[in-house]
């Protein structure tokens, strides 16, 4: 069996409304590209959330509203759900999250759909920590 251990996949939704590559919400495509590539299983996440990896002017785009990120998760685990046989997921952790959000993520890691977490650290609280020391 051979795995893609790295790939994004985004809503279609963040498609829509952001200007991101329209086939990073092309679900099916992905899936038929990677099996024309031979790759059997692909684990697929955001490490943005719920959010673009747009750049903007230090705007957090790793820190999410809980309410945000938990939609973001259930559509992820439902996607997967609906390709059990190409697709497993990272669940998204701010690091700098509440702890309602941290347990949410160690919550979502016992659905099978997900096998890990992708945790980004973003460089705008980086430089305000800095700054304020």
């Amino acid at each position: 069996m051979i795995i893609d251990v790295h790939s994004h996949i985004i809503s279609p939704e963040i498609v829509r409304r952001s200007p991101m590559p329209a086939s990073l919400g092309d679900i099916e495509g992905a899936i038929e590209a990677k099996q024309d590539a031979g790759i059997d299983l692909t684990i697929v996440g955001s490490p943005s959330g719920a959010s673009t990896m747009v750049p903007a002017d230090c705007v957090d785009g790793y820190q999410r509203p809980f309410d945000q990120l938990r939609s973001y998760h259930d559509w992820l685990g439902g996607t997967v759900q609906s390709y059990p046989r190409n697709l497993r997921a990272y669940a998204y952790c701010d690091v700098y999250a509440d702890e309602k959000s941290l347990e949410s993520t160690a919550e979502i890691l016992r659905d099978p759909a997900f096998v890990g977490i992708i945790a980004n650290f973003s460089g705008c609280r980086r430089v305000s920590r800095l700054v304020s020391l």
